[in-house]
């Protein structure tokens, strides 16, 4: 489920700043400074909806509060948004709908100094009633909610540095999946079926989104940035049960999906999807790939990397989660704009397996990199 995704990105943003911290005697950690992090797992944590928190090794007993909130299953994302405020005043409205029975709100900070401020609907600022619960680290401030207010809340966030503001609710009332599809299949069995890593810069692109259950009311489906700010809104259209799917344009920078509506009440919804989307420069497809692999062998899968953007050059990676890549050829391809080259990966399968979960990356390198990824699950036929 796409919920555990955010609670395991949170926690190893969490414990690996903490432990790179001890590592690293070069960099104070402690009142004067939030300490040294691990960018890879900055990344990981914002791309998945998580949220890097820099604890120094004493504060990590505190941490408990922010783990506990994250952990829960019908925990939704209303408000994901990252920005450097340098001082500067921030301000992001929490829509609250009378399906939220927990609100949670919380800022971190990559330099020491940052403030949070929360103001409620009916005015109050940093009303802690009755059930709520508060964690203020040197680089955090964490404020749930159990009961809160309908309405518009807002978060007002001051920090020196660049700050992570997030704020989600227990609800039964959410974003199940959302995925770019195209259409594919055998003859008479055709269907949208979810691409393979990133949607492509230029291309077509058709976005599907299926929620938990009917909203109240036919919700609007907007893209925003990673600073929270509305880029474009989307027209989808009713396909199924909750699902809706339609053709969008792709912005040029990373973003988010959110759904919003009106509850009887004549409060706003909003829901964001935790992963982020971007449009990459590079595509990677298997045109033809056997439907199982067999236990025992060793199988070659040819990948066809195509080049959407300038001249570049592109690393490859394979893993596969069934057994060991026994060779991936070539590692490396030149690849002019326009272009494209076979990547051919060896899998093995060991016996015993159930299934293969094959992944090839192919990366560029320079200061405007691009990544795009193919995945492909096997299911595996036992040797007689």
């Amino acid at each position: 489920m796409p919920r555990q995704g955010l609670y395991v990105a949170l926690i190893a943003a969490a414990v690996g700043v903490a432990s790179a911290a001890q590592q690293n005697h070069s960099r104070e950690f402690g009142p004067r400074a939030c300490g040294p992090a691990d960018p890879t797992q900055i990344r990981i944590a914002s791309e998945t909806g998580g949220q890097p928190f820099f604890l120094s090794p004493t504060e990590l007993a505190a941490s408990t509060h922010i783990m506990r909130e994250t952990a829960s299953a019908d925990r939704e994302l209303i408000l994901w948004a990252s920005a450097s405020s340098e001082g500067r005043p921030l301000e992001f409205p929490i829509p609250v709908d009378s399906s939220i029975g927990r609100l949670t709100i919380s800022a971190s900070f990559d330099r020491q100094g940052g403030t949070l401020n929360i103001v409620a609907p009916d005015g109050r600022v940093n009303p802690r009633p009755e059930g709520s619960e508060e964690t203020i680290l040197n680089c955090a401030h964490v404020l749930t909610i159990a009961t809160p207010l309908q309405g518009i809340w807002q978060a007002q966030v001051t920090g020196t540095g660049r700050a992570w503001v997030v704020a989600s609710g227990r609800t039964d009332l959410g974003i199940l999946s959302t995925q770019f599809v195209e259409q594919r299949g055998r003859p008479g069995h055709e269907g949208l079926f979810g691409i393979s890593g990133q949607p492509v810069v230029g291309r077509p692109a058709t976005l599907r989104v299926r929620l938990d259950k009917k909203y109240p009311a036919k919700p609007v489906f907007t893209l925003i940035s990673a600073e929270g700010q509305q880029i474009a809104t989307v027209a989808l259209a009713e396909s199924g049960d909750a699902e809706f799917v339609g053709a969008v344009d792709l912005p040029r920078e990373p973003f988010r999906v959110v759904a919003s509506a009106v509850d009887g009440s004549g409060d706003s919804i909003q829901r964001v999807h935790a992963p982020v989307f971007r449009a990459e420069r590079v595509e990677l497809q298997a045109p033809s790939v056997p439907e199982s692999l067999t236990a025992g062998t060793t199988t070659a899968i040819d990948v066809i990397v195509r080049n959407h953007g300038p001249a570049a050059q592109f690393h490859i990676v394979a893993t596969n989660s069934g057994g060991p890549i026994t060779r991936v050829g070539p590692r490396l391809l030149e690849l002019a704009q326009g272009a494209e080259g076979t990547v051919r990966v060896w899998v093995n399968v060991p016996a015993g397996r159930g299934g293969v979960n094959l992944t090839v990356v192919a990366t560029s390198t320079g200061t405007a990199a691009t990544s795009n990824s193919f995945t492909r699950t096997f299911a595996v036929a036992q040797a007689r």
